[in-house]
């Protein structure tokens, strides 16, 4: 306690201050406290804005789209391996088509067969009359789907420079019909199914089978010739039928003349609405190679007809995988893949008979590009994070939801605009 009566130079002295010991240490010390302290404020505030809680000086947009198909018809289209690996699977391959006998598809079914064959390319540039080899030079489904008279052209090409013996055109004894799309049991004039016939190939050692930009460049050439590949308000189908999964980077990929990548499922499922405008719906399958139990690549993915069990089950012939390439394609859009060993497509065509009155995901184009996507409604229902995408375009968006195609659908999507 202090005496008030103590002489003033014997008085207690008051210590100096903070401040006055380390004045330059005490400003610092209240700087980085005062950093320290905002920078858990930021940090709140930014863990907050990630939960879409808080959000300073910015607003959000919203656009709403009606979707509503009277999808009454089915459009299958093959696109089929027409290499000469393709006679390890050749007879699983035609039992598959004649398991399809069984399978009862809705009445307005079409079906068409196209090949794995692409054509060269300078830059971005497609060469509709170059292929990646001579071997696809006038094939049936080049570029195109294979009929009657696209058979008969090929018939009549003289081969002798890579086919002295005309071994491809053996490959050949089922008559094509004469439709590029035709009916699901619909037969040629022998009697003979019009699938069975399109299923042919010449088998020649091509050695590519890269089946996205092959229909890339198909579609491609019907855009040329101001031709829709698929019907409007179809439900399309497409089905891969391959030994193996696209060539690998290092045989095909960002070599002369051809693409230097593959293709995303945003570029490639734009490019069939682009052409195809109205179509209801876009999925994926594939008679393909499928990886024994356990393997990631079957995570979320629907197999018809079992999977492989031990490496020996899985393995095909000498191809390689090339890290299952159609298979996310498939996860994606809600179709199914097979395995290629097997004989009996029809489990996996029911399931897509099945599945053919549902749209199991929709693509949404934007007005502009955006940051990012918040949330999508469908009816009235909001989303989970995992029921929407947004592609790497920032104006795709992909509605991984079952839709009913006759039912008028409102579905509200908010963002953030750039």
């Amino acid at each position: 306690m202090c005496d008030k009566n103590l002489p003033l130079e014997e008085s207690p002295q008051a210590g100096p201050t903070l401040a006055e010991r380390w004045p330059l240490q005490s400003k610092t010390t209240r700087l980085v406290i005062f950093v320290l302290w905002f920078s858990l404020l930021m940090l709140a505030v930014i863990g907050a804005t990630s939960c879409d809680k808080v959000d300073f000086n910015r607003s959000r947009e919203v656009e709403i789209f009606y979707h509503q198909y009277n999808a009454e018809s089915v459009d299958v289209l093959f696109v089929l391996d027409d290499s000469c690996s393709m006679k390890t699977i050749l007879a699983n391959v035609e039992a598959g088509i004649l398991s399809l006998s069984s399978v009862e598809f809705p009445d307005n079914t079409k079906m068409g067969v196209t090949y794995m064959s692409p054509a060269q390319m300078v830059g971005d540039q497609i060469q509709f009359d170059k292929p990646y080899t001579q071997y696809s030079i006038g094939v049936p489904g080049f570029l195109n789907l294979v009929n009657l008279s696209r058979v008969a052209s090929y018939m009549s090409l003289d081969v002798s420079a890579y086919d002295p013996d005309e071994n491809g055109k053996q490959n050949f004894p089922v008559e094509v019909c004469a439709q590029s799309w035709f009916d699901p049991q619909q037969k040629s004039g022998s009697g003979q199914a019009c699938l069975s016939g399109a299923m042919q190939t010449p088998l020649y050692c091509t050695g590519v089978e890269e089946g996205v930009w092959s229909l890339y460049q198909l579609i491609e050439n019907y855009n040329r010739q101001h031709l829709a590949l698929f019907r409007p308000e179809s439900l399309v189908l497409i089905l891969f039928v391959s030994d193996t999964h696209a060539p690998g980077v290092a045989n095909y990929y960002g070599k002369t003349n051809n693409p230097s990548s593959p293709l995303s499922l945003a570029e490639i499922t734009n490019k069939i609405k682009e052409n195809s405008p109205g179509i209801a719906s876009v999925k994926f399958s594939g008679v393909v190679p499928v990886p024994k139990v356990g393997d990631r690549h079957l995570d979320g993915l629907k197999v018809v007809g079992g999977i492989p069990k031990s490496d020996e089950e899985a393995y095909i012939n000498s191809e390689g995988f090339n890290d299952y390439a159609y298979l996310p394609l498939i996860r994606e859009t809600g179709g199914v893949a097979v395995h290629a060993k097997r004989d009996d497509w029809s489990a996996a065509m029911k399931e897509l008979v099945q599945d053919a009155r549902v749209i199991s995901n929709l693509t949404l184009k934007l007005s502009s590009a955006v940051e990012r996507v918040t949330n999508v409604w469908v009816d009235g229902v909001g989303l989970g994070e995992l029921d929407f995408r947004l592609e790497p375009d920032h104006q795709t968006l992909y509605l991984l939801r079952d839709l009913s195609p006759r039912q008028l659908h409102e579905i509200k999507v908010e963002y953030f605009p750039f």
